[in-house]
């Protein structure tokens, strides 16, 4: 279906996975899931980064690895999924923000 990141044919439908029956990515109702104003929202950010388990998390992994895997980074959503996984706990997604808000504080106007 794609070779280094070419679609070779575009008729072609990826495969469904179903990851449902995985123990840390279940399927749950969109209300567990939070959501709110932008400081709750930042909030959450920082507790899925510090490592907090959850149905957040498990979104915010599932979304990355998702997002991994089509930019190329793995060669399968689990793999992307993984790589996700590894990035919050090894404090690396965290880091990663940490420098992107310093960053934008540097660049905000005064």
């Amino acid at each position: 279906m794609t070779e280094h990141g070419t679609v070779t044919d575009p008729g072609a439908r990826a495969p469904r996975r179903d990851f449902s029956g995985s123990d840390r990515h279940s399927r749950r109702a969109a209300e567990v899931i939070p959501g709110g104003n932008p400081q709750q929202n930042a909030e959450t950010t920082r507790e899925i980064l510090g490592g907090q388990p959850g149905p957040a998390r498990d979104l915010a992994v599932l979304n990355a690895g998702a997002a991994i895997y089509a930019a190329g980074g793995t060669e399968s959503l689990p793999d992307g999924v993984t790589a996700a996984q590894r990035a919050i706990d090894g404090g690396t997604a965290a880091a990663a923000l940490d420098r992107f808000v310093a960053r934008t504080q540097e660049l905000a106007p005064s």
